[in-house]
């Protein structure tokens, strides 16, 4: 029976140092995300990963890349940077109207995980600055609108190791999105805030 014991505590023993080794100040992590909005924050399709197409009356491109990068700081501890770039277009298949936003953003992020035996819990924060372009084309207006963006994501998450070097990280939290419009005829401001669930693949370097 002693023996057993020892035998379990010395397998814990090793994953909690193997959890550590991949957390440890001076590891490089890489990753790429996706985003799903419960609450209207800045809209689920914009923050998707991917690429989607599709035809009908209406047809509908969807290109999204969600990259981050970060240095750990200490053991534990990462800060680094989130890039968001997304691509929407929607045109008419006979009348050729048309409608293209484009989002293109970065900002830091922070992420204290706690490593467990089998997994790791985490906090994280990030922050995205960015600009949203719509264009509008049709045979009797054309138009274009920019906007900058400001988003802000909190909650708590969970890193589980599928190989050595891998995790996938899930993640719910909150989002607060502030959208503002300026030009020389009229000012504008929309605020959404609401849950979302992330989910990414997370890749941590160095020796």
């Amino acid at each position: 029976m002693r023996k057993t014991v020892l035998l379990i505590t010395a397998i814990c023993l090793l994953s909690f140092n193997a959890a550590q080794a991949q957390l440890e100040k001076g590891k490089i992590m890489t990753g790429v995300a996706s985003t799903i909005s419960l609450g209207g924050a800045w809209g689920s399709e914009l923050m998707s990963l991917g690429f989607i197409s599709s035809e009908g009356d209406y047809k509908e491109t969807i290109i999204n890349l969600l990259p981050r990068g970060g240095y750990f700081i200490m053991d534990n501890f990462v800060v680094g940077l989130d890039i968001v770039a997304s691509l929407y277009t929607e045109k008419h298949s006979e009348t050729g109207d048309s409608w293209t936003q484009n989002i293109l953003g970065g900002g830091p992020f922070t992420r204290y995980y706690y490593p467990l035996e089998k997994f790791y819990p985490f906090g994280e924060l990030s922050v995205i600055f960015g600009q949203e372009t719509e264009k509008y084309k049709s045979a009797s207006y054309e138009g274009e609108e920019k906007w900058s963006v400001l988003m802000f994501t909190l909650g708590p998450g969970v890193a589980i190791p599928i190989a050595e070097r891998a995790t996938v990280d899930l993640m719910a939290g909150y989002s607060l999105v502030t959208r503002t419009y300026k030009d020389a005829m009229e000012d504008g401001k929309e605020t959404c805030s609401g849950v979302i669930i992330k989910a990414g693949f997370t890749i941590y370097l160095g020796q």
